[in-house]
């Protein structure tokens, strides 16, 4: 892809040149590039790091997050203002990193340095939020990286007596440009990460967050973007933490051509996940933001296994011969190996 990107620029180039009699023809370009050495071709649903449920989410991914939260919700490591006998006020009592270990053998260094400093803190609250939020939405991290407070909110529906967390892609903030509202999977869930990462960003920048703010604000310290801009490369920070937990990247044994994960892993875990589960494709291209076709050819890896119940939940017993039955007999089992995704 890369190899063709750049023919065409060229080409481009090239014909402009000629047009402009700099040149008195354009020159020839390889049409192909499979057969040149050093140059793979990975099929296009395969080429960025993909989750998977077990190795991958349950055992790897999913423990981490816990583990951030946990850290969030220990009370003894909240950070707290410059006086702490006095209520907290952005500028005369702010918020401060209150780092306390006795000396280098303490025990509880390094758990104080990831939770009571407040970047380090902000840091892994911003992976956990950031992450969760696309896991359970699907929605792009360019998209995440745009919102503002007020984009997310919680709605109750009187007809199933549950909440859900609503998420609105302004057509600014769409890379299609078109307006539409995603639904997080996990009901109220979402919005309540939310109020912890508000509270998150309460400490780091001492600010109570307005509506029109940005969801991830600029934490630059240097630039006078300070809060105001928003967060100008969130993916670092994901990639930091990716490579934490061993989850940066993976080396394909057969080719040995090696593939990333990043932020967009896990609108790919969650559109794999949907279709799984039977999502049709017609509400999954509305939640997601993008055309059936596309989520087809991009992000369904699901083998025809997953689906193996809905494929024979049609038949019944007269679906059989008389002497076909719906349990296997002994000698069919005989053949039977198990299932490896």
């Amino acid at each position: 892809s890369t190899l063709k990107l750049e023919r065409n620029l060229l080409r481009r180039v090239f014909n402009f040149c000629k047009e402009a009699s700099l040149i008195l023809d354009v020159p020839s370009f390889p049409r192909k590039f499979e057969t040149w050495d050093n140059t793979h071709n990975i099929a296009s649903n395969k080429r960025r790091g993909r989750l998977d449920l077990k190795e991958d989410y349950e055992k790897v991914l999913s423990p981490y997050l816990q583990s951030i939260h946990k850290g969030l919700q220990t009370r003894k490591w909240d950070p707290q203002p410059a006086n702490p006998e006095e209520p907290w006020h952005p500028t005369t009592n702010p918020y401060e990193s209150r780092l306390k270990w006795k000396n280098r053998r303490d025990k509880n260094r390094d758990t104080h340095k990831v939770w009571c400093h407040l970047r380090s803190r902000y840091n892994h609250a911003f992976f956990w939020f950031f992450s969760n939020l696309i896991l359970n939405s699907g929605i792009r991290p360019s998209e995440a990286a745009k919102l503002k407070h007020g984009d997310i909110t919680i709605r109750y529906d009187e007809a199933t007596g549950r909440h859900f967390t609503l998420i609105n892609i302004d057509r600014t903030v769409s890379k299609v440009r078109k307006h539409r509202v995603a639904i997080c999977r996990d009901h109220a869930e979402s919005f309540r990460r939310y109020l912890y990462w508000k509270t998150e960003i309460k400490y780091r920048f001492n600010r109570e967050p307005k509506d029109s703010d940005w969801l991830f604000p600029s934490s630059n310290e240097k630039s006078e973007g300070f809060y105001i801009e928003r967060r100008d490369k969130p993916l670092n920070t994901i990639r930091v933490h990716m490579k934490k937990i061993g989850l940066h990247r993976r080396t394909d044994m057969r080719t040995g051509v090696d593939t990333f994960f990043s932020a967009y892993s896990f609108r790919s875990f969650y559109i794999t996940i949907m279709l799984r589960n039977g999502l049709d494709l017609y509400t999954l291209s509305k939640q997601v933001g993008t055309s059936p076709q596309t989520i087809i050819k991009q992000y369904d890896v699901n083998e025809n296994w997953v689906f193996r119940q809905a494929m024979t939940k049609h038949l019944i017993q007269q679906d059989f011969d008389a002497g076909e039955q719906e349990a296997p007999s002994g000698a069919a089992v005989a053949h039977a190996t198990k299932w490896r995704s």
